[in-house]
């Protein structure tokens, strides 16, 4: 009977003891623990050195969504220049956590012009990922 009671003693500390590693893991499905860095957004357009914006109304930002768990809404800002600093945000917006795009109207964009694009991820919990961003010349055809 001692034997057993030890037994099952041993056994559940061995998995009270696993259980942080399994409560990680679930952690990383999709939110994120609060002192672990967040990955920023993988951006797919545009993603290339040159965009025509000649004959378009707007322009379409789209990044790649891997979960919506834990996540509030995405942080959107666009600068004129490569540099992102407040002075040079031409445009923002906080997109909602379902939507994996965005449409900027052309008229922000100057031909021959360089534009910094930028995104940011908010988890449920107001952490925020790594900024993820990408630099484009507009140029009209």
């Amino acid at each position: 009977m001692k034997q057993t009671i030890n037994l099952a003693i041993i056994v559940s500390l061995g998995f009270m003891g696993s259980f942080p590693v399994y409560s990680r893991g679930f952690i990383g499905i999709g939110t994120v623990g609060m002192f672990e860095q967040q990955v920023g957004p993988e951006l797919l357009s545009p993603a290339s050195e040159e965009v025509d914006i000649f004959q378009k109304d707007s322009l379409e930002f789209r990044w790649l969504r891997r979960s919506l768990i834990g996540v509030d809404h995405y942080d959107f800002k666009l600068y004129k220049g490569y540099n992102m600093y407040a002075s040079d945000l031409i445009f923002q917006q906080k997109v909602p956590y379902q939507t994996g795009s965005i449409e900027v109207k052309t008229t922000l964009f100057e031909a021959n012009q360089v534009y910094t694009w930028s995104l940011v991820r908010v988890s449920d919990n107001g952490n925020k990922s790594d900024k993820s961003f990408y630099s484009f010349r507009a140029i009209k055809k």
